[in-house]
């Protein structure tokens, strides 16, 4: 059985960090890249092409700017399982499937409200909390 420095140093780790703003995702990532000798990939401020028209008009621009950051960070994911080095991200896909996934059951419990009687809904959004605390 390795030990867990050794599994730190492994060329192949695929680390990725998630938290709100200004948690210090970057910040995170910078020292465990240089501590393991992880490329770090970052999320897109200053090549950002949708940054500033979303702080503009955040309505018309906020769909813009996910699809854009989805996709900036699908090419990331990419990159790091194909250069087979291993990798360090601040932002990671799978942040994006759990709102997916969460806006998904809220869209399901509308839809069962409108579409079926109180009781069979109920017992569906019992289900979704039950569902989503052991996720």
């Amino acid at each position: 059985m390795q030990n867990s420095n050794s599994l730190l140093l492994q060329e192949d780790n695929f680390i990725g960090i998630s938290g709100l703003i200004g948690a210090g995702k970057t910040t995170l990532a910078t020292e465990l890249g240089k501590i393991m000798n992880l490329p770090v990939y970052f999320e897109p401020v200053i090549e950002n092409e949708y940054l500033e028209d979303f702080y503009r008009d955040p309505k018309r621009y906020s769909f813009s700017l996910q699809i854009y950051l989805l996709n900036t960070r699908f090419r990331q994911h990419q990159q790091i399982l194909w250069n087979g080095k291993g990798g360090i991200q601040d932002r990671t896909l799978y942040e994006v499937l759990l709102l997916i996934y969460s806006h998904f059951l809220i869209i399901f419990v509308l839809l069962c409200r409108i579409l079926f009687s109180p009781k069979c809904c109920s017992k569906m959004e019992t289900w979704m909390r039950e569902s989503t605390r052991r996720t």
